[in-house]
């Protein structure tokens, strides 16, 4: 659900074939054009992601348990077919294992508690670094376990 709000590009750019592509609806693409695939519309498009698709819902799809890794349309973070990024497992293992070790030594919080809005900036949405958290080391000492 992470990948799926906070998608770091908004738009694919692809270029069209060499020649003219007329979409099922009859919608038609000039050849040479760059066409855009506005990534952000697709991951808040209340089909493919069910009711209020800006609303932060970890459990939105959890009852398809696909991994987050997955080539699927309604999550498009790591692209599709044969242009599918080859590091994605790796991706988000490598963003597991330090969400693990983050969430279990610190507690964290903004500054003033507030929402931070991510930048854009041409076609990637970038954290604003205007911002600033404070990360508070958890003592495991006292934390009582089962």
């Amino acid at each position: 659900e992470t990948l799926r709000m906070n998608i770091h590009i908004v738009t694919l750019e692809h270029k069209t074939l060499s020649s003219h592509y007329t979409f099922s609806n009859g919608y038609q693409v000039p050849e040479g054009r760059i066409v855009y695939i506005h990534a952000q519309g697709i991951h808040y498009d209340e089909e493919l992601q069910g009711q209020n698709p800006h609303e932060f819902n970890p459990f939105r799809h959890f009852e398809r348990n696909l991994p987050a890794a997955r080539l699927d349309k309604s999550l498009i973070t790591f692209g599709l077919g044969k242009h599918a990024c080859p590091g994605r497992c790796f991706a988000i293992n490598g963003i597991k294992l330090a969400l693990h070790f983050l969430l279990l030594k610190y507690n964290i919080r903004n500054i003033n508690d507030e929402k931070v809005i991510a930048k854009i900036v041409g076609p990637y949405k970038v954290p604003n670094s205007d911002k600033r958290l404070i990360f508070e080391k958890k003592n495991l000492k006292k934390m009582v376990l089962p």
